[in-house]
């Protein structure tokens, strides 16, 4: 699920660990692969650059690779899961 996003920079809660998303955030469309384990995970620019069970980490990333020049967009949009 997502938490949060700003631009490509995304933090998500895995709420179905080793499954596929596929969205259209941002005008273009995205695959996203859960991973397996792991509560949160932020994902740049098509790759997840952190897993952690801790949301302090997890915000601490998003923060360092999101361009502080944009705004910040909070909240969820519609998602087709795909199981692997």
């Amino acid at each position: 699920m997502l938490i949060r996003r700003n631009g490509n920079v995304r933090l998500y809660l895995n709420v179905t660990p080793g499954s596929t998303l596929t969205d259209t955030l941002g005008g273009q469309q995205n695959v996203i692969e859960y991973p397996n384990s792991k509560k949160y995970f932020v994902w740049n620019n098509g790759s997840i650059v952190k897993r952690t069970d801790n949301v302090e980490t997890a915000d601490e990333k998003f923060r360092s690779e999101s361009d502080a020049s944009e705004e910040w967009e909070l909240g969820t949009t519609s998602f087709n899961f795909t199981a692997s």
